[in-house]
């Protein structure tokens, strides 16, 4: 079980043999090990004690991510504070809340609500739930019996959230029929609340189920067409002679790129298009040659270096964080799917 003494002692034995050897070049590989252990185990979520999971327990949380309501239940991301006699620190679970009120980013409740941990499906190959909500920091999952909403003002957090939320709010009162509003909000939020069993199944028998969510290519071609627009305008005018055209659009194309990753959610394909991105704008301002092949290994090491955990997982019951840190989300290898009250 990696620990903090193990990861410094195998960095700092790493970085002493490259020195002292001139950098030898495998020693990169237990460097690797060392960065992306420490890295798990900076950002492992906080634990709640074992006599508390499956209990009613007094909290206060706030809403920290745009809500999804879906056949009567709504589920978010809140910070919980847990209220209890010894100290507990706070968590960040998702939740599941049935006939909930209409909730707000950033809204604080005192409620009363039931944990668990997270957990994948038991069946090889399936998607990695456990490791998603993981490397969001969620270690437990659960449901609210009942919340109030606290008299204090509105938390003054998820700023960027807060923002979709506002923006969601104003598509949906577009005129228009129902559909076409559901795929505006999609195409420019990533919020596929509005998307419907026929509009995912037209999707699947044409092939396009991809175009449902914010992928690098689509950020990719937003930053394209603000950058042929602008490169267009810029080269008649007389300021082309200081700027050239292609550096314009390349600076337009990374702000409108910018822009639109952050409505979407910022998600890591979003993330990764940024970096790429921002090569290119780089390469291109000063003026040097450059290969795809290079671009593309700078950016991976820099998405690597930010993000271990975004390694593809061979075990699809564990994440890679929880494999680093050498224990289980959720305490045992290949929980089972079993069902549970608002999960």
């Amino acid at each position: 079980m990696p620990q903090w003494t193990t990861v410094l002692a195998v960095a700092l034995a790493s970085l002493f043999a490259m020195a002292r050897w001139n950098s030898v070049r495998w020693l990169w590989l237990p460097l690797g090990w060392a960065w992306a252990a420490g890295s798990a185990l900076w950002h492992e979520p906080a634990r709640l004690p074992a006599q508390y999971l499956g209990t009613t327990l007094e909290a206060a949380i706030v809403v920290e991510t745009l809500p999804v309501q879906k056949r009567g239940i709504t589920r978010f991301v809140a910070r919980a504070v847990i209220h209890a006699p010894a100290p507990v620190p706070a968590l960040r679970v998702r939740l599941s809340w049935r006939d909930a009120r209409p909730l707000r980013v950033g809204q604080t409740y005192v409620a009363r609500l039931r944990l668990k941990p997270a957990h994948s499906y038991r069946n090889p190959g399936s998607w990695d739930y456990a490791g998603h909500l993981y490397r969001q920091g969620i270690r437990y999952k659960g449901y609210i019996v009942d919340a109030r909403l606290s008299k204090g003002t509105a938390a003054a957090c998820c700023l960027l959230e807060r923002l979709r939320q506002g923006l969601s709010g104003r598509l949906r009162s577009l005129q228009g029929p129902d559909t076409g509003k559901a795929l505006l909000q999609t195409l420019v939020l990533g919020d596929r609340t509005g998307i419907t069993q026929a509009m995912r199944r037209v999707a699947s028998v044409t092939g396009v189920p991809h175009l449902l969510a914010i992928s690098g290519l689509r950020i990719s071609l937003a930053a394209g067409l603000a950058g042929v627009l602008v490169t267009w305008g810029w080269r008649r005018h007389a300021v082309c002679q200081r700027v050239p055209a292609r550096v314009a659009g390349a600076l337009a194309g990374l702000v409108v790129a910018t822009g639109y990753a952050l409505i979407s959610g910022l998600g890591l394909p979003a993330q990764r298009a940024l970096l790429m991105l921002c090569a290119g704008t780089w390469l291109l301002w000063r003026r040097r040659p450059w290969q795809a092949w290079r671009v593309f290994g700078q950016v991976l090491l820099i998405v690597l270096i930010f993000y271990p955990s975004a390694v593809p997982k061979s075990n699809p019951n564990i994440s890679s964080a929880s494999r680093f840190s050498g224990r289980s989300v959720d305490g045992r290898c290949g929980a089972s799917n079993g069902t549970w009250k608002g999960s």
